[in-house]
This record gives C-alpha cells, structure tokens and sequence, in this order.
C-alpha cells in the first residue's frame, strides 16, 4: 500500500476522541495513513486497542515510550521507523492528539515542499522557554558540532511534515548522536531536533509552514509583549534597586497565570469560520510572532487544521467543527 502523506500521533488519553480524530483526517487528508503510538502509561491503563487496530489505514506501534521521560520526539521517531516497515509513504507529518482539519487542501499544499516548519532561529535570552533550554543542550551541541551545523531552529511540531527520504535521514542523525538511553534534560525536544537538522539540508525555496492554527501563539503572542514590557520597565527604571528579583518573578507568575485563566486565547467557531473565509486581516495579523529576540513567520496563506480542541467528543468546538464535515458532504 502507498499513501500520499504518513499522520504520527502520540496518544495518551481517551480512546473516543481518537477515533474521532482519525474520522477527521481522512475526511480532510487526501491518500492519508495513520500510525498511532499509545504511550506506556496509557497501555497499561487500557490494554484493549482493538477498535483501534480495525480502522483500515490505521497502525498502531507496538512500542510504547514513556513520553513523560523521554519526550514526544520519541514517539514520533519510533512511529516513522514502525510504519516503514509495513508501507510506503511520501511525507511524513506530525500532529497531537488534540488536533483537528477543518478544510480539505493539506495534501496538495505539501507535495509543493520538501518540508514544512517555522524558520525561528534561537538566540539567547529567548522568551520561547524551549529555545533557552535548546542553548543548554549538551546532546543537542554534539549533534551541531558532529555534522558542522551552525543554527538552532525551532518550530511549532503540530503539521511540520518532511518528505519520507528527509525524515529517515534526520531520525539517523539524531540517532547516532543522541541515543535515546542517554536523555538528561527534559523539553519538547521535537520541536527543535526536527527543525533545526532539515534547516541545513533543504533549500529554503522548498521549505513550506505548519498549516495548523494554534491557540498556544496566540497565547505567547500575549505573554511575550507583557514580558518584554515589564522587563524592560523593570531595568530601565532601574527598579531592581527597589525591587527584588524574587519580588519580580513572583509578578510575572501572577501575570501569567491571569492570562492563562482568562482564556482569551481558545480556539472557538468563530476563529475556524474566519479561517474558512480567508479573512485576509485576521491571518495577516497572526501571521508573525516575536520571541523578544527574533521574529519568524508562523504561516503561510494556507492553514486547515486547528489546535487544540479539547479531548471530549461532547465538547462545542468539536461538535461545530464535526457539523461542518456534515455539511460540506451534502
């Protein structure tokens, strides 16, 4: 069997709303595969899969990482290297269980790229809490300096998709100079391995963008703008005199944490309708994001999936955007 696109998802909850999930991709993916990894913990938990395992173009890994320990970057590399040895594939992309399509394209988009994610470049001192630890990485810095790779660059893992050729040649690099026995510090390392090796090895006419809209920017786009403020505030006042450091983070936990609960930043119908519609505005003023050090581009004019929705088949974002599979198949 030969499938235009390979969809990894690591899976660690309710098993409903991944079948809904998989309903989803292939109503909207066109010559799509599945291949699922259940974490560990999961597995244990629930040991019947076997609705699951009856879904045509669906396959389900046999290993199960514990993702807690080891990361999700894990379970995608593990996905690719199962799903090989059964069928062939041209892209691979890589979604999160709490993702859904809400417009049908995604496959043509692709097959004009070799690979798609952000181009955020790393320096220091990054509001981006992954991109600092990304600085710290021992195993990370080997890997640079072992296949003479200059840049750190980071993406957003959710729909960054690379042609099967590329992936295979990115798992063999990470796998030679970062053995999986070996992982210290804990962060979402796939969205930085990934990324930066393909960087070095693409060419940038043939580098497309993640296609899903995610709430988590919009989130960030926020927080980084009061940060940036209040730091700023913070020593061009020179109120660290007066202040202290302990008082200051205590300030920025408090600040966070409304923002957080204010949930300004949910995914809700009407942003999936502006979507839907190509409001030109709406795309245009999400299109970019600053870390307070640099700033990249996040999309492209095309984006068909959303993130995150929550892991409830009766919840009203998945319900609405599952009423608009009705309509568009009448």
């Amino acid at each position: 069997m030969k499938y235009n696109v390979m969809v990894s998802i690591p899976v660690h909850e309710n098993l409903d709303v991944v079948k809904d999930q998989i309903c989803n991709f292939k109503k909207y993916i066109l010559g799509v595969g599945i291949v699922i990894h259940i974490s560990e913990k999961f597995h244990r938990q629930m040991k019947r899969f076997e609705d699951l395992e009856d879904i045509r173009d669906v396959f389900i890994n046999k290993e199960h990482i514990n993702t807690n320990k080891k990361g999700i970057i894990y379970a995608h590399i593990s996905n690719f290297k199962y799903v090989s040895g059964y069928c062939k594939f041209d892209y691979f992309i890589m979604h999160a269980s709490n993702d859904m399509y809400v417009k049908k394209g995604i496959t043509e988009y692709i097959y004009n790229y070799d690979a798609g994610f952000n181009i955020h470049k790393i320096i220091c001192n990054s509001q981006w809490w992954p991109g600092n630890c990304a600085l710290r990485d021992k195993q990370l810095i080997f890997l640079l300096k072992k296949n003479n790779l200059n840049n750190i660059v980071g993406t957003q893992v959710e729909s960054s998709f690379y042609k099967t050729d590329l992936f295979g040649y990115i798992v063999k690099i990470i796998e030679e100079s970062v053995p999986y026995e070996d992982v210290q510090l804990y962060y979402p390392r796939e969205e930085i391995y990934f990324s930066t090796i393909a960087y070095h090895v693409v060419n940038k006419d043939r580098i497309g963008y993640p296609t899903t809209f995610s709430e988590v920017h919009r989130f960030d786009r926020w927080l980084w703008k009061m940060r940036y403020l209040s730091w700023g505030i913070y020593h061009r006042m020179k109120m660290e005199k007066l202040i202290s450091r302990q008082k200051y983070d205590k300030f920025e936990r408090w600040y966070y944490n409304i923002l957080l609960n204010s949930k300004f930043y949910r995914i809700t119908p009407c942003i999936v309708k502006k979507i839907l519609s190509f409001d030109k505005y709406f795309l245009l003023r999400n299109r970019y994001l600053s870390d307070g050090r640099s700033t990249y581009q996040l999309y492209g004019d095309n984006i068909f999936a959303v993130k995150r929705v929550k892991r409830n088949v009766n919840d009203t974002l998945r319900k609405y955007i599952n009423s608009l599979e009705e309509s568009n198949e009448q």
